[in-house]
């Protein structure tokens, strides 16, 4: 049975996100409010030297695990550094550990593409010419590989976190900054795991109020006048950003219980968490989490640990927020006839 007429429930959605290797922690610009961070892994791999060919439209090669037992490999057909360029003319180099590939393009192929294609560049001629500074990072290979062939890019959620610190002022790169689990996680894998690769992804999440009104069932647990008080006090009283990012944390971690987390892990949502206290004074019925992967210049993202998955931004994470087994979730008037 539904307990009002008028329930509500939280919504939070991914408003920006950014993904990056942990290396690169330090170029993620400041414009979002990053509160709630995830530290993932994936398989590191490597580019098979023997496989590498060159032609002109771009180069082949075959991409594989480093550790024996991670049984898949990719055959890279033409990949091309730059549309158009005859890629025979581009010096390359393949070195240990074979996770790079050191290449050199010359400088007067680059500014003859830059000017016949200035229209549609959106970098000056500098910056244009330091994208092709550093060495071509293998992964960037393979997620254009996943992405051209709609494949998931499998990550595996090794913690989850937030930071949020006095008004909001604190962003998750700053925690991340001087992080003790993240340093701990690096010395694990860089020991343990040495076939392994970490990554950060970092969310703004913005919160979302919604109701449902049943006027099918006309049976409810609450009289018409608790049904105006409980609308007039949940309206009066919106959801505040802290507790909104509290929530939000303590339910993706229990819903993926990651491995490096012990908060939140078997206790979630409890009455006794004050972090979140406001949903459960106002007496909400649910919350959920829409976790947004997709990325315009990456394959799919799926998220896994031995507990849970979402692999698409279409499954989301849902929590009835009352200790009644009887309560109806807001949502099934939707899905089905009302009792």
């Amino acid at each position: 049975m539904r307990k009002y007429f008028t329930e509500f429930g939280l919504n939070v959605f991914t408003s920006y996100k950014t993904i990056v290797p942990v290396e690169h922690l330090e170029k993620v610009q400041r414009n979002a409010k990053y509160h709630i961070y995830g530290i993932l892994s994936i398989p590191r791999v490597i580019i098979d030297k023997e496989s590498f060919i060159v032609n002109k439209e771009g180069f082949k090669c075959t991409l594989k695990g480093i550790n024996p037992e991670y049984q898949e490999s990719y055959e890279i057909s033409n990949f091309s550094m730059l549309p158009g360029i005859d890629h025979r003319e581009i010096k390359y180099d393949i070195r240990y550990p074979f996770d790079k590939l050191d290449y050199h393009i010359d400088r007067e192929i680059l500014l003859n593409f830059f000017n016949n294609n200035k229209e549609r560049i959106n970098f000056s001629e500098s910056e244009f010419l330091n994208l092709f500074d550093t060495p071509l990072d293998i992964q960037l290979v393979l997620n254009k590989h996943l992405q051209e062939n709609w494949l998931p890019l499998k990550m595996e959620v090794l913690y989850i976190g937030k930071s949020f610190g006095a008004n909001g002022q604190r962003l998750a790169q700053d925690r991340l900054s001087a992080h003790s689990t993240l340093q701990k996680i690096l010395t694990d894998f860089h020991s343990k795991y040495p076939d392994k690769r970490i990554y950060l992804l970092l969310l703004e999440m913005t919160p979302l109020l919604n109701t449902t009104f049943d006027g099918i069932s006309q049976e409810y647990g609450t009289s018409d006048e608790e049904d105006q008080k409980h609308l007039e006090k949940v309206l009066s009283n919106l959801p505040v950003e802290e507790q909104v990012i509290n929530i939000t944390e303590a339910a993706i971690i229990n819903y993926f219980k990651p491995y490096y987390n012990t908060n939140f892990i078997e206790n979630f949502p409890s009455t006794e968490h004050t972090g979140y206290k406001q949903y459960y004074d106002l007496d909400y019925n649910c919350m959920s989490v829409e976790l947004d992967l997709e990325f315009d210049s990456m394959p799919n993202i799926e998220l896994h640990t031995d507990n849970n998955n979402i692999k698409n931004c279409w499954e989301f994470i849902q929590y009835n927020l009352s200790n009644d087994p009887n309560r109806r979730n807001m949502y099934e008037i939707f899905t089905s006839k009302a009792e």
